[in-house]
């Protein structure tokens, strides 16, 4: 059987072909077109964005720049400020510390004179006290000068006065151990007999002696309520001791000492009291203490010893020579030479 035969290619049929490859490629290069386009114009939208961002930035940046020299010209002018401010105030602390430098100086000064005002006062605080006791022969004076001293030294913090309060501290205490006799009380025990050596009643006396104690009379001894009859024997009892009356006298003497010898031992007595009394003021212990000695024996010989008078007498003598003491008032030496010293170191300070 034989084949039909092929029919001849027609001469459209590769135009048609090219014509749908030439549409394709065209749309190809449409979509291609397009595509470009809209990347451009997303590159462009993008530029423009970044574009607007980067001017707005810019400007934020010359606002931020022109607010930074605004800022920079408010600190410099405040940095002038405070220079100027700095330049005051160290002129003012310059000052203040030339008024402070004068005003310590002043200070200074007061200070120094009101120490060299309390070493001149207490200087003749001390001198007084050392006198008085020297005319009195009490330590009292010269205690009483020290301790008000030491009192006033101590609210004084000056390194030159240290020893002589320390000098004062152990006088003070030497003075409080020393034994000496107070002259003025003594001397008033004394003026005290003398002026009852008038009224003391002697040995020669009949004068009724005033009746104490014991030897009361009857009468004052009857209750008040007793019996008239037992007040009345109290009476007659009491006239009868009054006429008589018996005393031991062991000097025979003292007994019949006539009335103008008897004035004669009252002045005698007086001028050993006085004698006693000017050697305490002149320090001479032992004259005083003869001299009391003297008149205590005279009282004893020629007065009645069982008058309350001369029994008072007796006593007060007894008492002034028990405390009449032969040592010698005490010296301050410490003292003396620390308020030299402080006193030089004073002066050699004012200058």
């Amino acid at each position: 059987m034989t084949a039909p035969p092929v029919a001849p290619a027609s001469p459209a049929g590769p135009r048609a072909g090219m014509s749908a490859l030439a549409r394709v490629v065209l749309v190809l290069a449409l979509l291609l077109a397009v595509a470009a386009a809209a990347a451009a114009g997303v590159a462009w939208r993008q530029v423009y964005l970044l574009q607007k961002q980067v001017s707005k930035q810019v400007a934020d940046m010359g606002l931020q720049s022109r607010d930074s020299g605004t800022l920079a010209r408010l600190a410099s002018e405040q940095s002038r400020e405070a220079s100027a401010k700095v330049a005051l105030l160290d002129q003012r602390v310059v000052q203040l510390d030339a008024q402070r430098a004068q005003v310590d100086s002043v200070l200074q000064g007061l200070s120094r004179a009101k120490n060299d005002n309390l070493l001149v006062d207490v200087d003749s605080v001390v001198q007084m006290g050392l006198q008085q006791t020297q005319l009195t022969g009490s330590v009292q004076p010269l205690l009483a000068a020290l301790i008000s001293s030491e009192k006033r030294l101590e609210n004084v913090t000056q390194p030159r006065l240290v020893a002589l309060q320390l000098a004062m501290a152990q006088d003070i205490e030497q003075l409080r151990k020393t034994s000496v006799s107070d002259v003025a009380m003594l001397a008033t025990r004394i003026d005290n007999v003398l002026r009852q050596i008038d009224s003391l009643p002697l040995q020669s006396d009949m004068a009724p002696l005033p009746s104490t104690g014991g030897n009361a009379p009857v009468a004052t001894r009857v209750p008040a309520g007793a019996p008239w009859w037992q007040q009345w024997w109290g009476s007659i009892s009491d006239t009868a001791l009054g006429l008589v009356r018996v005393r031991a006298i062991a000097s025979r003497d003292a007994a019949l000492l006539p009335p103008d010898q008897g004035m004669l031992v009252r002045e005698n007595l007086k001028l050993r009291l006085l004698n006693a009394r000017m050697a305490l003021m002149s320090r001479q212990s032992e004259l005083a203490r003869n001299d009391v000695e003297q008149v205590q024996a005279q009282l004893k010989e020629y007065f009645q010893a069982d008058s309350p008078l001369v029994d008072a007498a007796q006593k007060q003598l007894q008492e002034v020579h028990k405390n009449i003491h032969s040592a010698e008032l005490p010296q301050i030496r410490g003292t003396l030479e620390a308020l030299t010293a402080a006193n030089a170191a004073a002066s050699v300070a004012g200058n």
